[in-house]
């Protein structure tokens, strides 16, 4: 019985970075600017800094060594071999070159999340999304993050994102003055409404695909702001 009051009555009462309330329509740049330069690249995200949009967002996963990289995809070819991110060490991921398709750059490394945080200007906001492969939500990242945070006292500028209801329950649990939001689309694993009762996350990230009145209805009614991802079209727009 606890648990579940814990779950459906406990109410909560979400918030955001100041600069996501006051903007009527929020412009994040996915993994950068990734028409533009390779996704999740310093040279992506200062072109989206650039362009002067409102955020960026980008994927964090932890190496074997334990320091946060910007990375979206759970492995990577290393010397001709798929490995996880998580089986790499920094030194190992720094020798990999991520330019993909734009083939007339130089080198473009895997890059730590401290050195996006270095060019982040204070007036943008910054959505880290938790790469949730497994069960990495034990591996300390979420500790690390924090920690990382906190070091640049930004976190009024900070929205951490995950696809697992369990590492934004977490977060929440380390430092509940950081703004969350739980991602969701119609091919995860979770419930939306379930996992909004369990993680009561600030914010609600979903594909623009799988949105219905039905589910804006409910979301405004727990006062839950909504970011649709995946927008490539003007009519999308």
């Amino acid at each position: 019985i606890i648990i579940i009051c814990q779950l459906f009555f406990i109410i909560w009462k979400p918030f955001l970075p100041e600069k996501l309330e006051q903007v009527p329509f929020f412009y994040y740049g996915h993994r950068g600017a990734l028409n533009l330069a390779p996704e999740n690249t310093i040279r992506s995200f200062q072109l989206a800094i650039d362009s002067h949009l409102d955020g960026i967002e980008l994927d964090v996963q932890l190496t074997k060594d334990s320091h946060l990289v910007v990375y979206h995809d759970e492995s990577v070819e290393y010397k001709n071999i798929s490995m996880k991110i998580k089986e790499l060490t920094l030194e190992q991921t720094n020798t990999i070159d991520v330019k993909n398709k734009f083939k007339d750059l130089p080198f473009q490394n895997i890059p730590l999340l401290e050195d996006v945080i270095k060019i982040l200007p204070d007036d943008m906001i910054l959505n880290i999304e938790i790469k949730s492969y497994g069960a990495n939500q034990f591996s300390g990242l979420e500790k690390l993050l924090i920690d990382l945070i906190a070091k640049y006292s930004i976190e009024d500028q900070v929205i951490i994102s995950s696809f697992n209801p369990y590492i934004i329950k977490k977060i929440k649990a380390l430092n509940n003055s950081i703004a969350t939001a739980f991602i969701w689309s119609l091919q995860s694993y979770y419930s939306y409404k379930l996992s909004l009762y369990y993680s009561k996350p600030d914010a609600f990230h979903v594909n623009i695909n799988d949105i219905d009145q039905q589910m804006i209805d409910w979301l405004n009614k727990k006062d839950l702001k909504i970011y649709a991802y995946t927008i490539n079209t003007k009519p999308d727009l």
